[in-house]
């Protein structure tokens, strides 16, 4: 029967049986395939289903990148003219050095003569790039146009990697953070779906890839190797140090052997890596991933397992170790206390 024949709602039902390349290749049959093929109605549900699959935290996302931001705005360094009459050094350490104000762009300054001194006992100065102020190659003529541009992501990456922090690329960038829930939503359901899509296809198999033992550097292998004597000695100490009563020698023995093979270097790895995987799809990049501290997907994909330090705080240890082995929880739950 040719598709010319049916309603679009009799269209619409066969449709929704079909993958997306097949739907590609129905809507080159005819302009009022091509029509009901790229409507709405045919990719709601597919957008949806994506985005509930590849999804984040967006109230939690904001709240601590807003504050972040508060904090540390990520503005850009001071690149003009050499400053003379006084002779003046831009600080540049990116530490409360960059403030936007209603001129332009400030810069904290010190006098040149007293580049030897320590920074606590330097005078400090202020300097005014006025608007249009440039950033990421763009002049912003205001600072609301700068305060804006500052939110977005392609920026955040773009400073961080001039930091020294690595960069995403914008392709893995989720669409819904660079263009904000409002626009997004805005789009065609098919552009919605065909964008989340392109940003999995760029940042999962990258995931994939990093997460194979084979592709483990040496950086990646020491600091896997580090964690793995941490976890050792924790072990020993627990069980030189655990009152085992009321708990069956045996089951505690098993948990021993399963906590050594859980700390082989490999075994962390892969561990460390199945959580960003699981952090992905629930969170995104950003977010820190499940029983890691201190560590989140972009992380990952910047840094390796090499970036990976989750007991760095007072009760990352907990979390952290917990994770890695059921003989840890115990532990931390009371039931081998000392």
């Amino acid at each position: 029967m040719s598709f010319s024949l049916l309603s679009d709602d009799e269209c619409i039902r066969i449709l929704s049986h079909l993958e997306e390349p097949e739907l590609d290749l129905v809507a080159e049959v005819s302009k009022t395939c091509a029509r009901v093929a790229r409507c709405d109605a045919v990719w709601a549900s597919r957008a949806k289903d994506l985005c509930a699959r590849y999804t984040f935290d967006r109230r939690d996302f904001e709240g601590n990148f807003l504050y972040l931001l508060e904090q540390d705005p990520l503005l850009p360094a001071y690149d003009g003219p050499p400053l003379r009459m006084p002779y003046l050094t831009p600080e540049n350490s990116g530490q409360g050095d960059r403030k936007i104000d209603d001129m332009g762009l400030q810069h904290r300054c010190y006098p040149s003569a007293q580049r030897g001194r320590a920074p606590s006992e330097r005078e400090r100065v202020w300097v005014t790039t006025e608007f249009p102020v440039t950033c990421c190659g763009a002049r912003h003529a205001s600072r609301a146009a700068l305060e804006q541009h500052c939110l977005d992501m392609c920026h955040y990456e773009r400073m961080q990697s001039a930091r020294g922090n690595g960069r995403l690329p914008d392709s893995w960038i989720d669409p819904r953070l660079r263009l904000g829930q409002a626009a997004f939503t805005a789009l065609p359901k098919r552009e919605q779906y065909l964008r989340v899509h392109l940003y999995v296809a760029k940042v999962l198999p990258e995931i994939e890839v990093m997460s194979d033992p084979e592709n483990w550097d040496v950086l990646d292998k020491a600091n896997l190797e580090r964690l793995s004597r941490q976890g050792l000695a924790f072990l020993e100490e627990l069980i030189a140090g655990a009152n085992r009563d009321g708990f069956d020698e045996d089951l505690f023995d098993e948990l021993v052997a399963c906590c050594r093979a859980s700390l082989e270097p490999t075994a962390i790895g892969e561990h460390i890596c199945a959580a960003v995987a699981e952090g992905f799809r629930a969170a995104g990049a950003y977010s820190e991933v499940p029983n890691v501290p201190y560590f989140s997907v972009r992380d990952f994909l910047t840094s390796g397992l090499a970036g990976c330090d989750p007991d760095g705080g007072s009760s990352s240890g907990a979390q952290w170790w917990s994770g890695v082995s059921e003989i840890f929880e115990h532990h931390y739950e009371g039931e081998l206390s000392w």
